[in-house]
């Protein structure tokens, strides 16, 4: 934000230096409210702390925010978008799909596992499923399979299964990718 330097500029520290008796060291106002003035106009132009508003090309070195993000145009990212992963080694009983904000699951079954949905609109999930111990594995109700079917998983030792499961339409999908040694 640039300020208007064409208004007078009161040269304050040159009268700190002055007698007290010098007439020249008294402030006159005139100059004084100009440079107000100045500063008045160039804060009406600053973004509110709430809620501010850019036009043109706002940058910044980092942002961290806590809550959703709307963009109504296109997004360029110039680097690498990178996606948060969530390993959980040892995992039973029932999991929320879409609870944890990670786009990436490892999961390795330590008893039967029940897959429930949590997934919002837009959302996808890659899974990364090792059921080596041949536990049950039941997956959401409403979940719609590419293929029709829900998988007949890969339990051998070492092998994660790869799936795929999103929200579009307010339609939870599932696909199966296929299976992977990790070894």
């Amino acid at each position: 934000m640039a300020i208007n330097h064409s208004r007078a500029t009161p040269l304050f520290a040159l009268k700190d230096d002055m007698s007290a008796s010098n007439p020249d060291k008294v402030l006159s106002g005139v100059p004084f409210d100009a440079e107000f003035s100045a500063i008045i106009d160039s804060f009406t132009l600053a973004a509110t702390d709430a809620n501010p508003t850019f036009t043109g090309t706002a940058s910044f070195d980092v942002v961290t925010t806590t809550g959703s993000v709307t963009i109504g145009g296109n997004l360029t990212v110039q680097g690498a978008v990178i996606e948060d992963t969530s390993v959980n080694p040892s995992l039973s009983g029932s999991y929320a799909l879409g609870s944890n904000t990670a786009a990436i699951l490892h999961h390795t079954t330590s008893g039967d596992l029940g897959y429930t949905d949590s997934i919002v609109e837009g959302q996808s999930v890659t899974l990364m499923l090792n059921n080596s111990g041949e536990h049950a594995v039941t997956w959401p109700a409403n979940i719609k399979w590419v293929g029709g079917y829900a998988p007949d998983l890969d339990t051998s030792s070492n092998t994660f299964n790869v799936l795929s499961i999103w929200k579009s339409n307010n339609i939870l999908f599932g696909s199966w990718g296929g299976s992977v040694d990790a070894s």
